[in-house]
């Protein structure tokens, strides 16, 4: 790995560009990138949640309609704690290499997968291509593939496949699943006064972070917080809950979860006894009871279970994980609402219409059961099923390209929501190719990938592009 690829990088990882601080910042280290290379750049500046974004788009070749498309994000989720982010010296933003490997935020997926394309068309930056070929780097991921949507919306564009950056760890992804994103807001209107005792203390639950589409490599601390404070999927009447917050993202598997209660002295020895994961008990100031929205919660959360298991099929082989899977990621107080976010991974023959049914369900049922509650719910995004055809030429170009060097051609599926899907709906073909891996850190702390990796995956895009622009 040649030392300017590790300076750009570095640069790359030491820049925030975290979904509520925006791109404002890391855009300039882009364009910076970009210069000397014969590229033409333009900028998309637009705004998610009233937060800054940019998409940058860097073409290459002649002015011809077609040609091919490289195109990742160069967002990252927040890092959570900075002192979970042991081997980068508690900093995610440190980027360190240790024989070959290289840690640090977003070193698995986007950044890097977007620099990689970049370094590759560096390398033959001085040869004439018949095709057009783009490199684009966007943002708004995390927020409905807003990026993309905008980039394909304003037909500044016209490619005819495309390859977008992902953890697939050197596989070419040609098929992913649906998937959707749940917000639930949950008010009480009536003022509800603790009647548990006087003593107060905080639960501080533990969890392991992980991407949502494998929820089995991380630990919910949320639903493991929930179970502590209930029983039968109540809250138990010796408590009053004070307040409650728990992860950042729904598509994030969280780590943490606080959870504020008044009761007895009795009662905290009790639960701090019935979970090994949680850190300690402190005196904090009591507020008013959330017990009813908790117990709102537990039933919607429980129902939503429940209408999946119902789904058919539970499982596909050609998937890794091969079931659906869905998150509990995000629960807090938000001024005077409970903020409830979860997602779920569906498979191709999953009919996501009866999800969508039951929550128009669910929010009659709220009002019905649950005296003075009020619940508005909304979907963060409803997306369908990835599948592009294996016998594509995207597909054959891809897996030739892999052939060339020297990797084994591995085609696979992916668990996750790609920006290819909004590229594949547009009209451009698209699979997703990358070199990181869901399995070795991605959405956790010393997030990793491989130096031996990256540089195969600058290989395939010089291959590919020559292949196919030349």
């Amino acid at each position: 790995m040649n030392s300017n690829f590790l300076l750009e990088a570095k640069e790359l990882i030491s820049t925030n560009s975290t979904p509520d601080y925006g791109t404002s910042e890391i855009v300039e280290l882009l364009h910076k990138i970009l210069q000397g290379m014969g590229a033409r750049i333009k900028t998309q500046q637009f705004e998610v949640r009233g937060v800054s974004c940019h998409n940058v788009i860097a073409k290459f070749g002649p002015d011809f309609e077609g040609g091919l498309l490289l195109s990742s994000s160069i967002e990252t989720v927040d890092p959570g704690d900075p002192y979970s982010w042991q081997i980068t010296d508690y900093d995610p933003y440190n980027m360190i290499v240790k024989g070959d490997n290289i840690y640090g935020l977003g070193t698995s997926s986007g950044k890097l997968d977007w620099l990689c394309m970049v370094e590759a068309a560096r390398s033959i930056s001085n040869k004439k291509f018949k095709r057009p070929f783009y490199i684009v780097a966007t943002s708004g991921e995390h927020y409905g593939l807003v990026g993309a949507k905008i980039f394909t919306e304003s037909k500044i564009a016209k490619p005819q496949y495309g390859i977008v950056g992902g953890p697939t760890k050197l596989k070419i992804n040609y098929s992913a699943k649906g998937y959707i994103g749940f917000i639930f807001m949950l008010k009480d209107t009536v003022s509800r006064d603790p009647k548990a005792g006087k003593s107060l203390f905080r639960l501080m639950v533990n969890g392991k972070p992980a991407h949502s589409s494998i929820p089995s490599l991380g630990e919910n601390a949320i639903e493991k917080a929930l179970k502590i404070i209930s029983d039968n999927n109540r809250v138990l009447e010796s408590i009053d809950v004070v307040s409650i917050h728990g992860g950042d993202q729904i598509n994030k598997v969280p780590d943490r979860c606080n959870v504020d209660i008044l009761g007895s002295l009795d009662t905290a020895t009790r639960l701090s006894q019935k979970d090994i994961q949680i850190e300690q008990i402190t005196r904090i100031i009591a507020g008013s009871s959330l017990n009813n929205l908790l117990n709102a919660v537990l039933y919607i959360y429980n129902s939503f279970k429940n209408t999946v298991s119902k789904l058919k099929p539970q499982t596909n082989p050609e998937f890794y994980p091969p079931e659906i899977v869905y998150n509990l990621g995000v629960i807090h107080m938000t001024s005077d609402k409970l903020i409830m976010g979860f997602d779920i991974r569906l498979l191709p023959d999953n009919d996501h219409s009866i999800l969508i049914r039951w929550l128009e369900k669910i929010i009659d049922e709220i009002g019905n059961l649950f005296t003075g509650i009020e619940c508005e719910a909304e979907l963060e995004f409803n997306a369908q099923p990835m599948l592009v055809n294996r016998s594509s030429e995207i597909v054959t170009l891809s897996m030739n390209t892999l052939q060339d060097i020297k990797e084994e051609p591995t085609l696979s599926t992916a668990p996750f929501l790609s920006e290819a899907l909004i590229y594949n709906q547009a009209g451009i073909e698209s699979i997703i190719f990358g070199s990181g891996s869901l399995e070795e850190g991605i959405y956790k702390p010393d997030e990793s990938n491989s130096l031996t990796r990256l540089s195969k995956t600058i290989d395939f895009y010089r291959v590919i592009i020559q292949k196919f622009c030349s």
